[in-house]
């Protein structure tokens, strides 16, 4: 009983999902955003029917020949639409290979959980790789990311004491990625120290000097509410409990195959639910980013660079959706909190 009705919940999410994606497609205003989606939704089709299918031969309603057909025939249908809305005949083939190693990785994986280690070591050993992990990412990612990037100062030429805090590296810099130059964004990477302050050059070149002052002031305040900690705090958390569905779900003498099914499945229901939370969570110091721009005097200019930014978003057409997926809140509903605190 417990099985079927972690299957349901499964199947009802992930029909949700597929829903907000065919909802994204309807509202899709770039063509290659619209087809960048459309080959989601036709993988994602794919997928619901491999995962319709698996119970029906877990319970011997579907014979092993007939099962590999099924996903025999459903690898092609993969592969076609990859090709076929992939942007060359090389990416696509690329493509295609990562999702195969991918799955076959996953799956090598899940025989080392249940089979060949014990959950509980394979979970410790891998909690304390991350956290090893994070640990030297916070330490040295200026060098990496200036080695993965471009990087370079930005002279802001300012004396304002939000940015020349003890904890905050004085320097602001550019930052541009190849593939997405376009990105008009700004970011504080680091837990710890060093922090840093990183600017995508198309802000830069679309925003005077003030306002970029004022979405730096925010990405400051992230730093003043600890948001950055508690982030990486709920995502060890969340990883964690993966693993601790995988010790409770251990029963490899019994059936293996449903040990196996229970434990995507809980990745599927507990990876879903974190994400909504996580939105919900990230929308919220959003909005406690801009009000610390208010304290320090930046509120102005930060509107004033919303201003610019709303011009080149998409509509939200679905408050729900928005709600439960997006990082950030809709600008103009900052825009609009911000003015109500002058």
């Amino acid at each position: 009983m417990l099985f079927k009705s972690l299957y349901a919940l499964a199947t009802i999410l992930l029909v949700f999902n597929t829903i907000m994606l065919s909802h994204d497609l309807h509202y899709g205003t770039s063509q290659n955003k619209k087809k960048s989606l459309k080959k989601s939704l036709l993988n994602r089709g794919a997928f619901l029917a491999i995962f319709l299918l698996w119970p029906f031969y877990l319970f011997n309603y579907l014979t092993l020949d007939t099962l590999m057909v099924s996903l025999g025939g459903l690898g092609f249908y993969y592969g076609g639409v990859t090709l076929i809305y992939g942007e060359s005949m090389k990416s696509s083939i690329l493509n295609i290979l990562k999702t195969f190693l991918g799955i076959g990785l996953g799956l090598f994986a899940l025989y080392l959980y249940f089979s060949v280690l014990s959950p509980i070591l394979l979970s410790v050993l891998i909690s304390v790789f991350l956290v090893l992990f994070l640990v030297v990412f916070d330490r040295f990612h200026p060098r990496i990311l200036k080695r993965l990037f471009r990087v370079v100062p930005y002279l802001h030429n300012s004396d304002e004491g939000f940015i020349n805090d003890k904890n905050i590296h004085e320097q602001v810099h550019m930052i541009e990625i190849d593939g997405f130059k376009s990105m008009k964004n700004a970011m504080i990477v680091g837990v710890f120290k060093p922090l840093r302050v990183y600017v995508s050059k198309a802000m830069l070149e679309s925003m005077k000097h003030d306002e970029v002052m004022g979405v730096i002031a925010h990405e400051v305040g992230h730093v003043k509410k600890n948001h950055l900690k508690l982030r990486m705090i709920l995502g060890l958390f969340s990883i964690m409990s993966l693993f601790f569905v995988g010790i409770l779900v251990f029963n490899f003498e019994s059936r293996p195959l449903f040990d196996y099914t229970i434990f995507v499945l809980a990745m599927i229901i507990l990876g879903t639910l974190y994400r909504s939370l996580f939105a919900l969570l990230l929308q919220k110091q959003e909005f406690e980013a801009d009000a610390y721009t208010k304290l320090i005097g930046q509120s102005e200019n930060l509107i004033a660079a919303l201003n610019k930014l709303k011009k080149g978003e998409p509509k939200v057409h679905n408050s729900l959706f928005h709600l439960l997926r997006a990082s950030h809140p809709p600008t103009q509903v900052r825009i609009e909190r911000l003015k109500e605190m002058q």
